[in-house]
């Protein structure tokens, strides 16, 4: 479990993904990768090339990969959802840890 003052520390993002579009950028703490994903233009093209590029990432990765999410933002949790994220552990603040993990099997 990762602690919620561990969560609200800030490390360096680094871009891993660079797109006209969008970019994936992971953000490594002491307790995991956090992942970042800023998108200029959403189509369904681009999400498309989110998601191959997410596929990429994550078989490199391996994961676990962390998201942090704010509750009242219902576009971001449908985002996370698409991606294989699951809620993870509760934050104060009305925030929430998502977690990526591989599916075996």
């Amino acid at each position: 479990m990762i602690a919620p003052e561990v969560v609200h520390e800030h490390f360096l993002k680094v871009p891993v993904v660079r797109r006209a579009d969008f970019e994936i950028l992971f953000e490594q703490h002491v307790s995991g990768t956090f992942v970042h994903c800023n998108v200029k233009n959403y189509n369904a093209t681009v999400k498309r090339e989110i998601m191959t590029c997410w596929s990429q990432l994550t078989q490199l990765h391996g994961g676990p990969i962390y998201a942090l999410h704010d509750l009242p933002d219902h576009k971001h949790r449908k985002f996370l959802c698409l991606f294989g994220f699951k809620r993870h552990q509760v934050l104060p603040n009305l925030k929430e840890l998502w977690i990526w993990r591989p599916v075996y099997g």
